[in-house]
């Protein structure tokens, strides 16, 4: 370790022993008297350069001024191995400085992690909600919650028999019904912003997970009446996984794999549609009768839509690979009628659904059994 008041006291007297003012000293060194008087005083102590110009006025060894004192028999080991151990001693400070700054990022990094680990996980999750009674049915309903966003999709309700008026979602706070959202189908997206609460407040989530209900206003014969159900909120994702098991992947391809093996034939579909930049596959043409035939086979959705249009009518045929069918009716004149037909079932939506059950068959006569089986 470098003794700056024992060096300049071997710099003081090595000067009056060479018979040196501070003044003429620092003229043969090309420096201030004041720079002189800071070495002798311990304040500071000369630079490289300077220390090799000193060394040559005063008749001494660099490694002496180091150690402060002349070379010696009783000291030779001290004075040759000064500037060794100067830098042994400064390697020690440097290593202690690179571990000490190598901890300070550690615990940085560690600290980042701890935190963005706490701030997001299992922070976001996607939950599907369903209900039902005797008279209606809701339709597929997903709700995705994280720490800034919330997102709910609402699907509808299905009813055999009942013209339905208005559907409104709500939870219970404290014995009092919090409005979501309504509407006359009950179809909608939402999305809510923390901190903005146009739909609900961000506070109640879990409240409104345990608390979901929904209120249908239908008529009967005229006759006004509310049906309410308690909805089924049920989480089916979480980020919560410490460990990520790369082998349940399932990519797109594997998807696409599954669909054409197992639930398709579409070599029909290949064969005579068109494929787009969005993966469907598309036919158009003018059948006979001059009407216009669009029809759309969706690669992704696993999903089927014929378009018959003429002068008169649009008729829309919908089949999804569950054995889904949806028919829309319109005669250009706002008598509309759609329904929904599952397992030998017709769930009619809006208007006059009576003769559904022929277009159905129709659609799978001449639409399904020749592109799709």
């Amino acid at each position: 370790m470098i003794d700056s008041k024992k060096i300049g006291q071997f710099i003081a007297a090595e000067r009056e022993k060479c018979g040196f003012t501070q003044e003429q000293l620092a003229k043969k060194l090309y420096v201030t008297r004041q720079a002189v008087s800071k070495w002798e005083r311990g304040i500071g102590t000369p630079d490289y350069e300077l220390l090799s110009k000193l060394c040559e006025v005063l008749n001494v060894t660099p490694n002496e001024i180091i150690a402060g004192e002349r070379k010696e028999k009783n000291n030779t080991q001290y004075v040759d191995n000064i500037t060794i151990d100067i830098l042994k001693d400064h390697t020690k400070k440097v290593k202690r400085i690179i571990a000490v700054s190598i901890l300070i990022i550690f615990l940085l990094i560690a600290s980042f992690l701890t935190y963005y680990f706490i701030s997001t996980y299992n922070h976001l999750k996607i939950y599907k909600v369903s209900g039902s009674n005797e008279e209606f049915e809701m339709l597929e309903t997903l709700a995705v919650f994280s720490n800034e966003e919330a997102y709910i999709k609402f699907g509808g309700i299905k009813s055999l028999n009942y013209e339905i008026e208005n559907i409104e979602y709500y939870y219970m706070k404290d014995n009092e019904k919090m409005k979501i959202y309504s509407s006359e189908k009950g179809e909608a997206l939402i999305i809510q912003h923390k901190g903005y609460n146009e739909y609900f407040d961000f506070k109640d989530i879990d409240t409104m997970i345990k608390s979901m209900m929904l209120d249908i206003s239908y008529k009967i014969d005229g006759t006004l009446k509310k049906s309410t159900i308690n909805l089924n909120v049920e989480r089916v994702y979480a980020n919560d996984n410490l460990i990520f098991n790369e082998e349940d992947i399932i990519t797109n391809k594997d998807i696409e794999k599954l669909d054409l093996t197992e639930k398709n034939n579409l070599s029909k579909i290949k064969n005579n549609f068109i494929q787009n930049e969005n993966n469907e596959y598309e036919l158009s043409y003018t059948d006979e009768n001059n009407k216009k035939i669009n029809m759309v086979y969706n690669l992704d959705l696993n999903s089927f839509v014929v378009l018959e249009t003429s002068k008169e009518n649009i008729e829309e045929f919908y089949y999804w690979n569950d054995n889904n069918y949806e028919y829309h009716f319109n005669n250009k004149v706002d008598k509309i009628s759609e329904s929904l037909f599952n397992n030998g079932n017709i769930i009619c939506n809006k208007g006059d659904c009576s003769t559904h059950k022929a277009k159905y068959d129709y659609f799978e006569e001449n639409y399904i059994n020749i592109y799709l089986k």
